[in-house]
């Protein structure tokens, strides 16, 4: 897959998880007490989680090409490791509250 192609689908999973957090956030609204606070802290969790993730995708645009291989890796590692299997789990997590 070339670069350009690369970080499209970078930013469309971005852009999904960002979809997700604003739908939870919707539904959060309709929450009230123990369970909407309990909701509110994990919604928060994932927002610092899509940041850091967020963050690693602009620095990816501006890798150089000689670097970009393994910079690739390195963001598809983080993808398909613990931060996406931590997101899914906090989405989750919020679903179940509701």
């Amino acid at each position: 897959m070339d670069k350009e192609q690369f970080l499209k689908d970078a930013q469309d999973k971005i852009s999904a998880l960002t979809e997700k957090i604003s739908s939870l956030t919707e539904s959060l609204g309709l929450q009230s007490g123990d369970l909407k606070a309990k909701a509110q802290e994990e919604i928060n969790k994932l927002l610092e989680n899509k940041s850091a993730l967020t963050e690693k995708f602009e620095a990816l645009k501006s890798v150089p090409e000689d670097k970009w291989e393994e910079a690739k890796k390195a963001f598809n590692e983080l993808l398909s490791g613990n931060t996406e299997g931590l997101l899914q789990k906090g989405i989750d997590a919020v679903k179940n509250l509701f």
